[in-house]
């Protein structure tokens, strides 16, 4: 099951391993976005979200829409709820209305009050020493939310993670820092982003916006996406002057 899980996840992603991760190639850097849309697709539900934890915090790196972007902010904001869970514990949490009432009432509300769903599984994902991320399932009905075990959504997980890790690497065990990963390729993915993530936060803008903002800031600076990107990443330039310094 999984190799044709994955073999649709990747088609739907518009994955090609030998071309997609050159250094060149602009669609690789709406990867995490490209596969939680392909997970909502190839699962059949609402909704799907990617998130890296960092040791004191969590980045949105990539959502299937524009609701599950949302979705994703609003956990983030709030500071709790399953995807933290998930990251944790190391194992997956379903939660349908009633235990996002119960667990985190704060989270439910706002998630009732600015979206449609009513229901999240979430999975970690790991490279099999450590979690680096989360991945948030979205349903819309809690009935339609799978109960306990869930083969194919822990199997999606699996292949998010399986292609995020070629880029990010789990927390070092030692430091507990990001240990971004072997070469100068990875490290402008990763940072990209994690830049897009920060951008997104600040100004409730969706990924591919705010991608396209760090590249007109860039371009009207005459500076690289790679040295404003960093700016961001380092907190260095606050996403609110990218408003003021494009074009």
């Amino acid at each position: 099951m999984m190799a044709s899980l994955e073999s649709k996840i990747q088609s739907l992603a518009g994955i090609d391993h030998r071309q997609d991760i050159t250094p060149d190639n602009p669609v690789a850097d709406l990867l995490p976005s490209r596969l939680a849309r392909a997970c909502a697709q190839a699962l059949a539900i609402e909704g799907a979200g990617v998130s890296l934890f960092g040791p004191t915090t969590r980045i949105p790196l990539g959502a299937s829409d524009d609701e599950a972007e949302h979705a994703e902010r609003l956990q983030f904001t709030v500071g709790d709820g399953p995807c933290w869970a998930a990251q944790a514990t190391g194992t997956p949490v379903h939660a349908d209305e009633p235990e996002l009432a119960r667990r985190w009432p704060m989270f439910h509300r706002e998630l009732t009050r600015d979206t449609s769903y009513r229901a999240i599984v979430s999975v970690p994902l790991h490279d099999g020493t450590r979690q680096f991320g989360a991945m948030d399932l979205y349903f819309r009905n809690s009935s339609d939310m799978p109960r306990q075990e869930w083969p194919d959504g822990v199997t999606a997980g699996q292949i998010v993670a399986s292609e995020l890790s070629s880029y990010v690497a789990a927390p070092n065990p030692d430091s507990g820092a990001p240990n971004w990963m072997r070469n100068p390729t990875v490290v402008r993915r990763t940072r990209i982003w994690m830049a897009v993530g920060i951008v997104n936060l600040a100004l409730d803008t969706s990924s591919a916006d705010s991608l396209a903002l760090l590249r007109s800031y860039s371009f009207g600076g005459a500076r690289t996406l790679d040295d404003v990107v960093a700016d961001i990443a380092d907190r260095v330039l606050s996403p609110e002057e990218l408003w003021v310094g494009a074009p």
